[in-house]
């Protein structure tokens, strides 16, 4: 079944034909693509459209409108909560930079299910890649028995996929583009992609500015995370936070923007090869970026401005990924 979305304007939309799903998806987001084309003002559209959300294909994600705008992209505070206001905080924030988003763009609502992931390595008949580093007494090993399939733990249908590296995430994106046709109605040849790391934090904020888009403390009953201590990190179950290891994607409330799991369950890819986007200029590097904490990570590492990195191969069970995709229509 294909849905249409919007927040607060046409509510839920259900079709009986899968072939008019496809079509009446495409005309949807055509019509958001034409008046970022005719406006004269793209991020005011993107703005007017934010926390709509629209669906391609069958295949495809559920994708939410990022309105364009600004923010200060930041670090996190003083390991022990401490704000900018405290002298002795003052001395550990990392430095502060302010960043433009010209353009709305599409995220996936939510994170890539398991489903979706096994959608994509059936189509294209792809060879199952084994082989997943785990943690085993604190300490990352690599298991040649797991894979995406069998990540250590039991997963439903809707959980997030793990154990994909930044490389199979690239490998899902080009599939992806080429079961959307997308490149059919816009000027982007290739509009699904991995987010970058500006665009994350800035979607993850959604307009706030406290250490969570949700306040200044963790809470159980928004994200899916940890053990509060990290030497070494595990898993916890309590409250409303009833997973030891991933929960299905969207069981948390989501962030303003409509967003869901943007801190939390598992890490997620974005594709930003560089040390820090903060340094000036960017330093060369040779690990992608991740960013929101996971089920694993204490909660220091689900603040807005956290991040960790690894190599492009690199597979591990906390880490997936959602999708992004250009939206953009050339001007007359």
């Amino acid at each position: 079944m294909i849905s249409m979305e919007a927040t607060g304007l046409v509510g839920h939309i259900s079709y009986e034909s899968t072939q008019s799903h496809s079509h009446i998806a495409q005309l949807h987001l055509i019509m958001v693509l034409l008046l970022f084309a005719y406006s004269g003002s793209a991020s005011a559209v993107g703005e007017s459209r934010a926390g709509e959300r629209f669906q391609e294909c069958p295949q495809c994600p559920s994708m939410t409108i990022v309105p364009g705008g600004h923010f200060t992209m930041t670090r996190k505070v003083a390991g022990d909560g401490r704000k900018a206001d405290d002298p002795e905080g003052m001395r550990k924030i990392r430095p502060e930079r302010a960043v433009d988003i010209p353009l709305a763009f599409g995220l996936g609502t939510y994170l890539v299910s398991l489903r979706e992931y096994r959608i994509f390595v059936r189509e294209t008949n792809r060879h199952v890649k084994t082989g997943c580093h785990i943690q085993y007494q604190g300490v990352w090993v690599i298991d040649e028995t797991k894979d995406w399939q069998n990540p250590g733990f039991a997963q439903t249908e809707a959980d997030p996929v793990v154990c994909v590296s930044w490389n199979d995430a690239q490998d899902y994106i080009g599939w992806l583009n080429g079961t959307a046709h997308a490149s059919s109605f816009d000027d982007a040849p290739n509009p699904y992609r991995l987010p970058t790391w500006e665009e994350i934090e800035y979607a993850t904020r959604a307009g706030t500015t406290t250490l969570y888009y949700w306040g200044d403390t963790p809470r159980r009953d928004r994200a899916n995370y940890g053990k509060s201590k990290c030497l070494p990190c595990g898993p916890m179950q309590e409250g409303a936070d009833r997973w030891p290891y991933t929960s299905p994607v969207g069981s948390f409330p989501s962030n303003p923007w409509g967003l869901f799991d943007m801190a939390g369950n598992v890490w997620e890819w974005v594709d930003s090869c560089r040390a820090d986007p903060i340094a000036m200029p960017p330093r060369q590097c040779r690990a992608q970026v991740l960013h929101g904490g996971s089920w694993l990570t204490n909660s220091e590492y689900l603040q807005t401005g956290e991040k960790s990195t690894a190599a492009p191969q690199h597979r591990n069970n906390e880490i997936g990924f959602r999708v992004a995709r250009t939206l953009r229509v050339s001007h007359p």
